[in-house]
This record gives C-alpha cells, structure tokens and sequence, in this order.
C-alpha cells in the first residue's frame, strides 16, 4: 500500500478532501506530513498523519485506500467528492451542500438528517445507505442506486431523478413535489405518504 502514497511536492492538492488517518509509531516516523493517497477508484484524498503507538495502522493493513471514514457532522461543503469511497462510514448530521459525488461509493453508510441540497450524486452507489430526514432538494440524482436505502421523511424537491433505481427503498413520508422524474424504477419501494410523487414522460 506504501506505493498509493504520493508526497505533496510542488503540487496544489488543497481541493482533496483531508482525513485524519491512525499511523504506528514507525509509519508515523516515515510520514510526518500530510499525503496524498490515490485509492482504487480514482479518488484522492490528503492522510493527516496521527499518532497511534505501536499497534498496526492502515499502511501496515494496506487500508488507506479504504479509511473507513467517521465523519458524523463533517463539513463537505462544495468539496469535490467524484469516486470516493464512505462505504460503512457514519457521516449523521454532514453538510454535503453543493458537493460533487458523482461515482461515489456511499451504500451501507449512515447520512441521516445530513444536508445534500444541490448536490451531484449522479451515478453514485447508495445501496442500503440511510437517508432518513436528510434533505436531497435540489440534487442530481441522475441514474443513481438507492436500491434498499432508507430515505423516510426525506426532501427530495425540486431534485433531478432520470433513471434513478428506488428498487426495495423505504421513500415513505418523503417529499418529491416539483421533482423532474423520468425512467426512475419505484417497483417494489414503500411509498406510503409520499408526497409529489409524479412520472412524466
């Protein structure tokens, strides 16, 4: 895995997200400073090297392509989020406002009451992921998996939903009015009082 890293050397890598990442006592002699790590997927982010002691860290696990973030109430803000991987994290409470997560990997993660207005997840996986009470208005949602996802009592108004799969998903108490909503999958989703939900052509 030490060959994922990448030293930031005359190079602007001030749009990578950062993520604090738990390093042995010997790695964290050999990497003191931040870093770039490119995972598997083509996203990048900066490893904010912190001390753990003499326990075995994510480099000596070949884990940094997969930090298993736990970012609850993390400001993503606007940040460009295009493939990365917050399979399993909890990121409850999270502003991703704005934010690019085209390709992501987001399924089994926690986002509830977390803020997606106006952003892009086209494509992205949210397989099984909860979305309860997060607010998804105004988001490109464009041929993106919600098979099995949790989005009760979700806002999804004014929201972009073109072939976007709800196979299994919980959409009950949800809000879709003004939603542009065309060859999305609701078969098999649990609509109970959801509101706004029209198919146009």
């Amino acid at each position: 895995m030490i060959d994922l890293v990448q030293k930031n050397k005359n190079k602007s890598i001030s749009k990578y997200l950062k993520i604090p990442i738990l390093l042995c006592k010997n790695h964290f002699e050999k990497n003191p400073d931040e870093f770039v790590v490119s995972t598997s997927k083509k996203w990048k982010y900066i490893a904010i090297p912190t001390p753990k002691g003499d326990c075995s860290c994510h480099i000596c696990t070949e884990s940094l392509n997969e930090p298993g973030p736990f970012f609850r109430e993390g400001d993503f803000k606007g940040k460009d989020l295009r493939y990365a991987n917050f399979r399993h994290g909890n990121l409850a409470n999270s502003d991703f406002s704005g934010s690019d997560l085209r390709h992501s990997d987001l399924s089994n993660a926690n986002f509830a009451n977390s803020d997606f207005s106006g952003a892009n997840l086209s494509k992205s996986n949210c397989y099984n992921a909860n979305f309860r009470y997060a607010n998804l208005r105004d988001s490109n949602l464009t041929e993106t998996n919600f098979y099995n996802a949790n989005l009760y009592d979700v806002n999804l108004r004014h929201a972009k939903i073109i072939k976007t799969s709800f196979r299994y998903a919980n959409l009950a108490n949800s809000t879709l009015n003004g939603a542009k909503i065309k060859d999305a999958i609701f078969s098999t989703a649990f609509t109970e009082n959801c509101h706004g939900l029209k198919i146009s052509d």
